[in-house]
């Protein structure tokens, strides 16, 4: 049985481009998501002065997404996380960041053990995951910390999954667990397709999110001229080996789109992928859709 939760999501300037602070029922957490461009607006917002784990997003110069973890404790100015966001504001080598995310609590608890577990914790999950590239050069220490304080803090994590998923960073959500997998429209898709002297091979999930094409799945050599340039470059930085094999998952956000991707010329996704059974998307949806 699927789980509900209560979140409030507070607009401070009354609109979605804005400051914007996230809670959850029965959590002490505080999520806050800053445009770079009104921090100067936020001196007013007590949290923003306490000690906090915050996140930089934006793009790199190939517009991947970006982002840089740090922590920032309390300062003898009683400044702190907003006065270590300032700096990163004038630092020309951090320039790529846009918005940032805050995660501190409601009664300011964070000291400098859970700030340095909780910045190791949030670096290695978002590397785990790698749906963002990690602007930190370094792994953050941990730190020594007891089994009751890694109890406690590893249910902060959990807990601010949510939050930092619904402010538009899905930093900490697998891109493999965004399907839900008792749902029988969760079920493994396959594609055959013979290009030139090439097989091509693709397996594939629906999702949330779209269309996954799994590790497994081969590449085309060919590409069609004509088509996306986008999707050709992403054929191209994609992960794969010697025989053009992807060795990592992919989203796309069509069938369609994932089918060129593995054939290289136009297709019909919906067509092209089937079940295990030989029924194809379309019907497959069709089939959903008769109730």
């Amino acid at each position: 049985m699927v789980k509900g939760k209560n979140v409030n999501i507070f607009l401070l300037d009354g609109e979605v481009t804005g400051r914007i602070k996230c809670t959850l029922a029965n959590w002490t957490g505080l999520v806050y998501k800053i445009p770079r461009s009104l921090l100067a607006e936020s001196r007013n917002i007590t949290a923003l002065h306490q000690s906090a784990i915050y996140m930089l997003f934006g793009t790199d110069d190939n517009n991947e997404p970006l982002v840089y973890i740090g922590q920032a404790g309390i300062r003898k100015n009683d400044d702190g996380v907003l006065r270590r966001l300032m700096e990163h504001d004038t630092d020309d080598s951090k320039d790529f960041w846009t918005e940032a995310i805050v995660l501190t609590t409601s009664n300011d608890s964070f000291g400098p053990t859970d700030l340095n577990y909780l910045e190791n914790r949030y670096y290695n999950l978002a590397n785990e995951i790698g749906r963002y590239k990690l602007f930190n050069t370094v792994e953050p220490s941990m730190g020594n910390v007891t089994e009751e304080k890694v109890s406690e803090l590893e249910g902060y994590v959990e807990f601010s999954n949510l939050p930092i998923g619904l402010l538009g960073k899905k930093l900490l959500t697998p891109i493999d667990e965004t399907s839900d997998s008792s749902n029988e429209s969760n079920q493994i898709l396959y594609l055959s397709q013979r290009v030139g002297k090439e097989e091509i091979l693709g397996y594939a999930k629906e999702t949330n999110e779209g269309i996954l094409l799994l590790k497994g799945s081969k590449i085309s050599h060919r590409w069609a001229p004509k088509l996306s340039s986008i999707l050709k470059k992403r054929r191209d930085d994609a992960k794969k080996d010697e025989n053009n094999i992807l060795i990592e998952d992919i989203m796309f956000s069509s069938p369609s789109a994932a089918a060129i991707f593995l054939i290289g010329q136009s297709s019909n996704g919906l067509t092209l992928w089937k079940n295990e059974s030989g029924v194809t998307l379309k019907e497959l949806r069709n089939n959903r859709s008769n109730f």
